[in-house]
């Protein structure tokens, strides 16, 4: 079987040559390097990010992706004018393509061209993208096309105090809150925190790639190929449903501190891989297993079966990743994460 994807999903790869502005240690270009430069990996994107910590019971969630990669496996058309670029913009959530995309990227207020106005740049501009958010803190680090940049002396996507909602929003502002920017060498952040945005520019060497979790469950996702991926460092949240309720519907899955899912494209579909990071993955991973193939979707109220084949299983190094193919629309594990569907909930 032919497998196509990036290795490092939109962590960024390769990047672009940007006018540098800020100081940068060999340490700051050698983990860069590690992060965006030549291949996509998981891995890289944490390394590319900030150590920012969860807020009270939320879940910490990591997006990253390589949007070149992405368009090229669905043959998008290059967006150069305002129908080539609702296509594009359209083509990167249609089967096969699922791009895990922060609210930092853009996407969603692309057609609006707000963003390329006040900053230089929009979403189409990007090669490849990391992202966290653990509102209010988040932030998003992307790398761009060549001839592509951040306007001279831009701080920030509007008027007003970073974080608060722009006043321009929604006919002349790029998103509903003001978003700090930055640049680090060849890599651009936005984010609504000035303080997450001040920790990244300094870059004093913390990263979440300090969360051996996630490490692992990155580490396990760059095994197989990927241009999108999303990450938490917990469960998803409990549906408003009994624990009777959930058991029965085959919920049986262990305690886990990370999850990480990825998305590739093989002989023309798409394919997910979700890894776990448990304390005894050869324990866990018949529960796993169980759950993905006997449970029944709390979010549509039928067996998973209908909604998709397992492939294999496998438990290494603390971590079970499971692959499987949506039969529907690509993306599929990520939506059941944010729904708190099955797989991603722990009842006991």
């Amino acid at each position: 079987m032919r497998r196509h994807a990036a290795l490092l999903i939109t962590a960024i790869v390769g990047a672009t040559a940007l006018a540098g502005c800020g100081s940068e240690t060999a340490d700051t270009r050698d983990r860069g390097a590690a992060a965006f430069g030549g291949h996509f990996s998981v891995e890289g994107a944490l390394r590319a990010l900030p150590a920012v910590k969860r807020q009270d019971d939320r879940p910490l969630q990591v997006f990253a992706g390589d949007l070149s990669e992405a368009a090229e496996l669905g043959d998008l058309p290059k967006p150069v004018d305002p129908q080539s670029l609702a296509d594009w913009s359209k083509g990167l959530a249609t089967p096969p393509l699922f791009v895990a995309a922060s609210e930092g990227l853009g996407l969603q207020y692309l057609q609006s061209g707000a963003m390329r106005k006040t900053v230089g740049f929009d979403a189409r501009d990007v090669t490849t993208f990391a992202a966290v958010e653990a509102l209010p803190e988040d932030i998003t680090v992307v790398n761009l096309t060549k001839g592509a940049g951040l306007t001279k002396g831009v701080e920030a996507t509007g008027k007003g105090t970073v974080g608060d909602i722009d006043p321009a929003w929604p006919d002349d502002a790029p998103f509903p809150f003001v978003h700090g920017v930055a640049q680090r060498g060849d890599e651009v952040a936005l984010s609504r925190s000035s303080a997450v945005l001040e920790t990244w520019t300094k870059d004093n060497g913390d990263s979440l790639a300090d969360n051996d979790a996630l490490v692992a469950v990155a580490k396990a996702l760059d095994a197989h190929g990927s241009y999108s991926a999303f990450l938490s460092d917990g469960p998803g949240k409990l549906p408003n449903l009994p624990p009777a309720a959930l058991k029965a519907m085959n919920s049986s899955m262990p305690a886990f501190d990370a999850v990480g899912i990825a998305q590739g494209v093989e002989d023309g579909k798409a394919v997910e891989y979700v890894a776990y990071h448990v304390d005894d993955a050869d324990k866990a991973k018949d529960r796993i297993e169980k759950t993905w193939t006997d449970g029944m979707s709390a979010r549509t109220r039928e067996p998973l079966a209908k909604l998709l084949d397992v492939g294999d299983v496998t438990a290494k190094d603390g971590v079970v990743t499971v692959k499987i193919s949506p039969k529907g629309s690509a993306g599929l594990a990520v939506q059941m994460f944010m729904q708190g569907d099955v797989p991603f909930i722990v009842v006991d």
